[in-house]
């Protein structure tokens, strides 16, 4: 119901009000509001909105008052812009600790971010999750998560939409930037498929996290910004410290970690010079359960393993990690104050000959690929810097099983 009664309040003393209702045209919202701010001289404008719309008001409008009376901000509100005089009000009392705990998680409903969702809510976090569209059934799964009803306010967003990105961090003490393309297949636009989302959705969200006066920010990059290196002497583990060449991705078109590194050292510039305290987090190839109903890129690396049964595979080294372990490591760079620059994540790295072994001993009567063909061996890498802030892994054998068992269990190993 609309607070009728904090619209008064605020009208008597002169306030020009903006009340937002999820439709202004319903009978009882109009006739309620107009029946008791009779005699009220002052200007109340009603808005239609769901969740919280940003409302651009100039300067000269020093007395504007926002009243929420539905979506997500509606139990926790300070103002937000002092500075124009835009206030938000709430009828209960305001709880520090309410702002302190709630964070925006971009790309919501994906592999990553959905753990990344139900380990926040797990902890009592307030997440406002973006996502494209929040009515969609393939985010069901997100509704579905424990103490997602109370504390999960999903907005609609986009990367390349700064707007709508300034709406989702609105009252947010942090920001998880996990949303990011990753290719499934071949990239035949590079341009629009990576470069744009990847560099100009980082660009945004780090924007937006400067008006919001966010407190950090954590940018789930890649390996893939750290590893193509060709100069890194060999029998030194790459650590924070490598990146990945620009111009050897370019000239390979590796797309993909051409994005990433572009993507995340221009993070890197934004913050130093805006003063902005961001955390960068690097997984490896990631392997676990899924949340969401529909197949990742990653994961299907080990479904076509296990299933397409192929002749030949190259035997490359691969550097795995769970998902359960990259969503505890990005909570740990967001939750530990001495948190700082960029941190590798990955627990194994084992050649794609030792992984089917592995896999065979497990499950024997999949389709396994015939042959393996040899390919260079890469460096070793060190994810020391993120275990001493804490981290720690499950076993490779748990991660494998309880991914099988999840495809199993949605039928895409049938």
């Amino acid at each position: 119901m609309f607070p009728s009664w904090a619209v008064k309040c605020f009208l008597s003393k002169g306030y020009i009000v903006h009340g937002t209702v999820r439709d202004p045209k319903v009978e009882g919202n109009w006739k309620l509001s107009c029946e008791k701010l009779q005699n009220v001289g002052a200007a109340l404008l009603m808005y239609q909105a769901v969740g919280y719309n940003r409302l651009e008001l100039s300067p000269t409008h020093s007395s504007h008052v926002i009243l929420i009376s539905e979506g997500p901000l509606r139990d926790s509100i300070s103002y937000v812009r002092e500075d124009l005089g835009i206030f938000l009000y709430r009828t209960g009392k305001l709880r520090v600790e309410e702002m302190e705990k709630r964070v925006c998680v971009t790309g919501a409903g994906g592999y990553l971010a959905s753990w990344v969702v139900k380990y926040l809510l797990s902890k009592g976090y307030i997440v406002h999750g973006t996502v494209r569209d929040p009515n969609d059934e393939k985010y069901a799964h997100l509704k579905n998560l424990e103490n997602a009803m109370e504390n999960l306010h999903l907005f609609k967003a986009d990367l390349l939409d700064y707007d709508s990105l300034c709406a989702s961090m609105a009252g947010c003490r942090g920001v998880l930037h996990v949303a990011s393309p990753v290719p499934s297949g071949a990239v035949i636009n590079p341009k629009v498929e990576l470069l744009e989302p990847a560099l100009t959705g980082t660009s945004n969200v780090l924007k937006a996290c400067t008006e919001a006066k966010v407190k950090r920010v954590v940018v789930v990059s890649s390996v893939s910004a750290v590893i193509w290196n060709p100069n890194w002497p060999k029998d030194q583990p790459m650590d924070e410290s490598c990146w990945s060449d620009k111009e050897y991705c370019r000239s390979g078109e590796d797309w993909y970690s051409f994005s990433k590194t572009e993507a995340e050292s221009a993070a890197w510039e934004y913050a130093k010079k805006n003063g902005l305290d961001v955390v960068t987090v690097c997984p490896s190839l990631i392997f676990g359960p899924l949340l969401q109903s529909t197949m990742n890129a990653s994961s299907s690396v080990l479904v076509k393993i296990l299933k397409d049964g192929v002749e030949e595979i190259d035997n490359n080294e691969r550097r795995i990690v769970d998902v359960r372990d990259v969503a505890e490591a990005v909570l740990l760079a967001y939750e530990k104050p001495e948190a700082e620059g960029r941190y590798l994540c990955s627990a194994y790295t084992v050649n794609t000959q030792e992984l089917i072994e592995k896999l065979k001993t497990m499950y024997p009567d999949y389709s396994y690929p015939k042959k393996i063909a040899e390919v260079k061996e890469l460096p070793q890498i060190s994810c020391e810097k993120l275990q001493k802030l804490g981290w720690k892994c499950i076993t490779l054998e748990e991660s494998l099983a309880d991914s099988v068992k999840c495809y199993q269990e949605m039928g895409i190993l049938d």
